[in-house]
């Protein structure tokens, strides 16, 4: 995602279901960022794994119209604010930087009323990433 991620579920509910359409009303709100789970697979060799805590007030904040802000810490000296559009088509979401109209596409993996999971995955020439961004409200 743009936003925060380098972000199956379905309702408002205390349980998660899978493989079923995620709507804007049930991702709108703000979102803490709990943490960010990356799994490297350099080619040839074994799975490195590493789990980052996120910095303290982190959030991304969906808004029910297609609109997406963020707070994130730099890793320097301060807060970095973004704003975004999405969509969301069944379980994917497509993020759009209006800075730089960057497009992430990603895959909600779990959404209840207050847990959010996003997974992501990019190949390049020296790997695999997984990545999977852990919110909650």
């Amino acid at each position: 995602m743009a936003l925060a991620i380098s972000a199956v579920a379905c309702s408002k509910s205390s349980s998660s279901t899978t493989n079923t359409s995620v709507t804007s009303s049930s991702l709108s709100g703000k979102w803490s960022i709990v943490n960010t789970i990356e799994w490297f697979t350099p080619i040839g060799l074994a799975t490195v794994k590493d789990t980052t805590a996120a910095y303290p007030g982190e959030y991304v904040d969906f808004e029910g119209q297609g609109k997406a802000y963020s707070y994130i810490w730099d890793g320097v000296s301060s807060f970095v604010t973004d704003t975004a559009t999405y969509v969301i088509n069944g379980t994917q979401l497509i993020v759009t930087d209006i800075k730089n109209s960057e497009i992430d596409t990603s895959t909600i993996k779990n959404l209840t009323s207050n847990n959010l999971t996003i997974y992501s995955t990019f190949m390049d020439s020296t790997g695999t990433t997984q990545s999977w961004e852990n919110f909650t409200k």
